[in-house]
């Protein structure tokens, strides 16, 4: 149900918290691992990987900060945006 894509920081973290399905992953991987977790509905994934990848309608990818901090991303209203195209106030 619930993959997570990022750092060893980020992947350690999650794993401790009962998420099983946790790879550590760079821009170099991000493709592989991503159809590695193909079968999730949920992504968890860290804000600088999200900027790479191309959001599918398949899955709800939550971007979160990594150790070097936030990106500022408006991820309620980007995600909305993204998925259904239309913008909301």
């Amino acid at each position: 149900m619930i993959g997570v894509l990022g750092d060893k920081e980020t992947v350690i973290g999650f794993r401790m918290a009962g998420v099983k399905d946790c790879l550590e992953t760079n821009e170099k991987n991000l493709k592989q691992n991503l159809e590695r977790i193909k079968d999730k509905k949920i992504i968890i994934i860290s804000e600088r990987l999200y900027k790479l990848i191309e959001v599918s309608k398949n899955h709800i990818f939550v971007p979160i900060p990594d150790k070097y901090g936030s990106l500022k991303i408006d991820t309620v209203k980007g995600l909305i945006k993204e998925i259904i195209g239309k913008e909301f106030d």
